[in-house]
């Protein structure tokens, strides 16, 4: 069972995405909720991805080396995964830059 989201999270996703979009130089993507297979038993769905990997429609997840940027969007019920497993995880499959999106004091703040 997933937990509503709140509206303050999708629209952080969506402006992130936009903005991402606006500046990413030729032959670099943006995508949303897209998985990543670290191995076969591990296919996290960050909030959003950056990636050197040509655009296909009929692309279901991307592979560690083209993934250039994960951002997560935390939630309450995300925060434990986002801050420590996910980190983890994706470090160890050579994903070099994550990004942490929490509300602080009611604004986001990006922990790199």
């Amino acid at each position: 069972m997933i937990s509503p989201q709140r509206s303050w999270r999708g629209r952080i996703v969506t402006g992130l995405t936009l903005a991402l979009m606006a500046q990413a130089p030729d032959g670099v993507e943006v995508e949303r909720e897209m998985t990543i297979r670290l191995d076969a038993r591990n296919r996290p769905e960050p909030d959003l991805l950056v990636t050197s990997a040509p655009y296909d429609p009929d692309r279901t997840w991307y592979s560690p080396e083209d993934v250039l940027l994960v951002v997560e969007v935390v939630s309450p019920e995300s925060a434990h995964r986002d801050r420590t497993v996910k980190l983890r995880k994706y470090a160890e499959a050579g994903i070099r830059h994550y990004w942490c999106v929490e509300e602080e004091n009611g604004v986001p703040a990006v922990h790199v």
